[in-house]
């Protein structure tokens, strides 16, 4: 009788489940294998406005490789943000932070819901865009807040608010750019943040830009048509996602290239990919 005998490296060895840290709607955080590191996981579905989740195949992938192009950018012009690196078309290496429990929310124009609570025009002109505090609530009650309850409250401390207004700003400077670079103009922009404490110092920590900077995080207008390319549209009281405009704004940044001749050969690949996924309704990652 044969035995058989495997070598060491070709035995099948159990890949044991990495833990788990956050498990959201449509993004999944896990540890990283680095100290202080999660690995950020996008998901292949969207949440619409009345917090229903809509299946939307290669999402992921495009909501990972356009916050990746936004971050990296921000961080040349030192915007310190979480982001580390993409590891794979839908996953990236962030670093871990506690997370503020507000959004800052930015204003370039009077539009949808600052137009109702200020009971003006849409699109009347401001002097400065306006920031804003969001609570992270989901519910449709009045959700903004003030400096003063941030402090009040003791979830910043003054000098962060005033850190927080002028990162902001900056921010909002550097997409209003990028975004006017490839014919859009930013209406408004929803930013989070989150605290990272500096190894071995006791109680300092920095204010890093966290989350993603997804499509679905910015309301855009159209400089050409002066269509506003709304990802969700609502219609009979019930919210349906654009796909058409998402991919639209993906598109002119790059991520979703009209050709083969556009990109490289291995980017080629990736994408090829990423078509057949969007043809063939994958949701899986």
């Amino acid at each position: 009788m044969a035995i058989r005998f495997l070598a060491p490296w070709l035995k099948s060895k159990k890949r044991t489940r990495r833990p788990q840290v956050f498990e959201g709607l449509t993004k999944s955080l896990f540890q990283g294998e680095e100290p202080g590191t999660y690995t950020l996981q996008f998901k292949d579905q969207i949440e619409s406005p009345d917090y229903i989740l809509h299946p939307f195949p290669g999402k992921g992938a495009m909501a990972n490789r356009f916050s990746e192009l936004l971050m990296k950018r921000l961080e040349e012009v030192r915007v310190s943000t979480h982001f580390l690196r993409s590891v794979n078309m839908c996953e990236q290496i962030v670093k871990s932070l506690e997370m503020l429990p507000f959004r800052v929310v930015i204003h370039n124009k009077v539009v949808g819901d600052l137009a109702l609570r200020l009971g003006i025009p849409e699109f009347s002109e401001l002097e400065r865009p306006i920031i804003e505090f969001h609570m992270k609530l989901r519910h449709d009650r009045d959700k903004v807040i003030t400096a003063m309850h941030l402090d009040a409250l003791n979830w910043v401390r003054q000098y962060e608010i005033d850190y927080l207004y002028f990162i902001a700003g900056r921010i909002n400077d550097n997409l209003v750019g990028q975004f006017q670079g490839v014919g859009l103009r930013l209406l408004n922009v929803n930013l989070e943040f989150g605290r990272h404490y500096i190894p071995n110092v006791m109680e300092e920590t920095l204010l890093l830009l966290a989350d993603d900077l997804a499509p679905e995080n910015f309301l855009v207008q159209d400089i050409a048509t002066g269509n506003i390319l709304t990802i969700f549209e609502q219609k009979d009281g019930q919210f349906t996602v654009n796909t058409a405009n998402y991919l639209e704004i993906a598109r002119r940044f790059g991520m979703v290239p009209l050709s083969a001749s556009e990109v490289g050969q291995e980017e080629t690949l990736m994408f090829s990919e990423f078509k057949e996924r969007l043809e063939n309704g994958d949701v899986s990652k």
